[in-house]
């Protein structure tokens, strides 16, 4: 018996195989063109807005969910940035309008990448 515990403990204290590593180190989400920039911009705009009015996080991923589909999972990876984007933005005292344009300037000029605007994914 101590031995199988003695093994699940270092099995737990060993590293995670190679391929769970990988999976946590997902390149950051980007929009694959200037269509997609325009859908995220204006993502951006509606997010940020019922941010500002004070509308629960829970009822803002419904009427998103309701207004866009997401077609990949880098999409919806990337929507739930826009939205952690929007609330600490609002939180800051930044206009929706003025998130919006920030991040549609970073998709534009950044090829996608709009991670100057959303911050790192955790």
């Amino acid at each position: 018996m101590r031995i199988l515990v003695l093994a699940a403990a270092i099995a737990l204290a060993m590293p995670a195989p190679a391929a769970a590593q990988a999976k946590e180190r997902q390149p950051q989400p980007k929009a694959m063109s200037i269509s997609d920039c325009q859908a995220f911009t204006t993502l951006a705009l509606l997010t940020a807005s019922l941010v500002k009015q004070k509308v629960s996080r829970k009822q803002i991923e419904g009427a998103l969910q309701d207004v866009f589909t997401y077609q990949t999972d880098e999409a919806t990876r990337l929507g739930r940035l826009i939205l952690d984007a929007a609330i600490r933005e609002i939180a800051r005292g930044t206009r929706p309008q003025a998130f919006a344009a920030a991040l549609a300037t970073a998709c534009v000029r950044d090829e996608g990448d709009m991670s100057t605007v959303l911050g790192k994914e955790s």
